[in-house]
């Protein structure tokens, strides 16, 4: 059994039981993900994560062939649980979007959030690309985007949907960003 196919098993039994996992990306940086896996498709798993701060902050797909490691349960589930309840904050579960590619999860993402973030740590390691999809079809995504001050980009952007690594939404940042846009 390949180490991909013994991830997949390790993050479907942690979906089925409802368990916090930990993931970890070697080649992006080496960045760890903690949160509950609300779903799965052939390429990307998607977390309800847990900030560093203990809240939860949206969602994160990330691409199953990008996970080098993963704890299941999370060797700080018991912690998290404990901080999460105590907070009095509850799981959203999942949001239903469609996992199976990453235009799927794009396309359900604007129709349910104002906000994508994608990432194309291959391309550009320290790089996010935040906003509102424009257009999505033949492997391109058209994002107008959000500068960091919160102010819209005058233009669409171009990305192509097989460099993307990463795709987050609902989180705090994005809420933060499209407050300012719209406030």
């Amino acid at each position: 059994m390949s180490r991909r196919e013994t991830i997949r098993q390790q993050l479907e039994r942690a979906a089925k039981d409802n368990l916090i996992v930990r993931v970890y990306r070697s080649k992006m940086g080496g960045e760890w993900e903690h949160g509950y896996v609300v779903g799965m498709g052939d390429d990307f798993i998607a977390l309800e994560s847990i900030s560093n701060s203990i809240y939860y902050d949206g969602y994160r797909c990330i691409l199953l062939s990008d996970v080098t490691k993963c704890d299941v349960p999370d060797k700080y589930s018991e912690f998290l649980e404990k901080a999460l309840r105590l907070r009095g904050l509850k799981q959203q579960g999942d949001q239903g979007v469609d996992y199976s590619s990453a235009k799927s999860i794009i396309q359900s993402v604007s129709e349910r959030f104002p906000l994508v973030t994608i990432h194309q740590e291959r391309l550009y390691p320290n790089e996010c690309y935040i906003g509102s999809v424009d257009k999505l079809s033949n492997g391109f995504l058209e994002l107008q985007e959000i500068d960091p001050g919160g102010i819209w980009c005058e233009e669409s952007e171009p990305y192509k949907l097989s460099d993307i690594t990463k795709i987050a939404f609902g989180g705090a940042y994005e809420e933060a960003l499209f407050l300012a846009v719209n406030g």
